[in-house]
């Protein structure tokens, strides 16, 4: 196993501590940067009512987390398809959309680029019939875009279905954060978004 994938299987024993401990949050996202990221987001999305929230941020502007979801989340090209990717399964953006249509997305012009966001290490760490939660790791110029090191995908398929079958991830960050208004001030001492439904974990 490479460096980076051994780092990548104690970030996932780090987030289900945190499923477990909702304290320790945080410090899963903080960690999840190391196996190559600037900053990352664990959040909620549902497609059928077309709603989303933060749960729990780290080292992201402020300033673009909330034009995410008072201007850019409908413009997000990931989605409906993210939502049904399997539980565990590592992805990028690329993988659902092809990366010159991706580039010439509003959403890409508008709200990745100037972040200086090259790439997005994904997993849906649950999923119910049109809802998942997603951890996201960004990743800026000094990480490049992903490569096959950081996917590893049957051997963390296999680590997060293992450690993750019998510990809800959604309830466990949405009880610790008091819900994702009260986790906002937290994070931040900001509100995302105003309108935001309290997640169904299904």
């Amino acid at each position: 196993m490479t460096s980076e994938a051994s780092m990548l299987s104690e970030l996932i024993g780090d987030i289900y501590d945190a499923a477990l401990d909702p304290t320790l949050w945080l410090r899963a996202l903080e960690h999840s940067c190391i196996v190559g990221g600037s900053s990352a987001v664990l959040y909620w999305h549902d497609v059928a009512s077309e709603s989303s929230a933060a749960l729990h941020l780290f080292n992201d502007d402020p300033h673009y987390t909330q034009l995410y979801f008072e201007k850019y989340m409908p413009m997000n090209p990931v989605f409906p398809a993210a939502t049904f990717i399997e539980s565990g399964l590592i992805y990028t953006p690329t993988d659902i959309v092809p990366e010159a249509e991706l580039r010439d997305t509003r959403f890409h012009k508008e709200w990745v680029e100037p972040q200086g966001i090259t790439d997005v290490v994904c997993v849906n760490l649950e999923k119910a019939t049109t809802s998942s939660s997603v951890l996201n790791i960004r990743r800026d110029g000094t990480h490049g875009i992903v490569d096959d090191a950081v996917r590893q995908r049957d051997a963390d398929r296999a680590a997060f279905s293992a450690r993750g079958r019998d510990r809800p991830v959604v309830r466990s960050a949405q009880d610790g954060a008091g819900g994702p208004h009260r986790n906002s001030r937290q994070c931040r001492g900001r509100h995302l978004p105003a309108g935001a439904e309290r997640p169904a974990t299904g």
